[in-house]
């Protein structure tokens, strides 16, 4: 096996697709990580809300992340994801439904609505 990048084998790793993700990142914080994402299924927008949150954890050490996703399914894969990035301690995941059915008051320093 090659050299993991990002927690994934670089020979697994689709290169330009990587590439095209980290220019994403780069462009949203010249915006000054402001503004929002938007890419076609497949693009890896979840990758891409995984590299930002690494670049928050890195650079603005105690922000905090919120991820609301539409399902289970979504849920468990940023869940899975955010465990093996090694991010779990400065983002929380929540389900759009709790969010609507809740009247809780959430403050974070970066929103992620996947």
């Amino acid at each position: 096996m090659k050299k993991p990048l990002l927690f994934i084998p670089s020979d697994k790793l689709d290169v330009l697709k990587y590439i095209r993700q980290l220019r994403a990142v780069v462009r949203w914080m010249k915006r000054g990580s402001r503004g929002t994402v938007v890419a076609a299924t497949g693009f890896g927008k979840t990758i891409i809300g995984m590299i930002a949150i690494s670049k928050m954890k890195k650079h603005m050490p105690g922000r905090k992340a919120l991820i609301i996703v539409p399902s289970v399914i979504l849920y468990n894969q940023w869940t899975a994801l955010l465990k093996i990035f090694d991010l779990g301690d400065v983002a929380s995941i929540l389900i759009i439904n709790t969010v609507s059915l809740q009247d809780t008051v959430y403050t974070v320093d970066f929103l992620i609505l996947d």
